[in-house]
């Protein structure tokens, strides 16, 4: 098992650090700091058109995010990772909104892979993040996945603190 080292300078310095670290958990909630995570997706598709709800789990409880629109295969996709991105839009501080850039589903040698592409406007700044996951089972499920992927890399600068 590591310990400190044992020379003043040394133990001044870990305890500094160790005082930093405790520090930067303060600002963001424990159970944040784990991130969220894919509870269900939930797939509609009716006469009128189709719907996608997104359910997520983050900080002890769960959020939902729905899109609707026209039942095309890569409309399948764009609802999904909309729907993913109506949900983490409850936890971000206000002037922060999503768009949507693309989602696609990509063939790398033999394996399907779901590409998406965001930008992130914070404060009249444009940031462009992008996120894939591999697709199992299914194309939908694949593409909110990539969105989290794509979202969970800068998701703690966009945090409203407050909730």
């Amino acid at each position: 098992m590591w310990s400190p080292p044992s020379s003043r300078l040394s133990a001044c310095l870990w305890t500094g650090a160790r005082y930093l670290w405790r520090r930067w958990v303060r600002v963001l909630p424990p159970k944040i700091l784990k991130g969220f995570k894919l509870a269900k997706v939930e797939i509609v598709s009716e006469a009128e058109g189709a719907q996608v709800i997104v359910h997520l789990k983050m900080a002890g409880r769960e959020v939902s995010g729905w899109e609707r629109g026209t039942p095309t295969s890569r409309n399948w996709l764009v609802l999904a990772a909309s729907a993913t991105m109506k949900a983490l839009s409850q936890y971000v501080i206000p002037g922060v909104s999503f768009h949507l850039q693309d989602v696609t589903i990509a063939r790398i040698k033999s394996l399907r892979v779901a590409l998406v592409s965001i930008v992130a406007s914070v404060s009249g700044q444009d940031q462009l993040l992008t996120g894939s996951c591999p697709v199992s089972l299914d194309d939908r499920e694949a593409a909110v996945k990539a969105t989290l992927d794509a979202l969970n890399r800068r998701f703690s600068e966009f945090l409203d603190r407050d909730i």
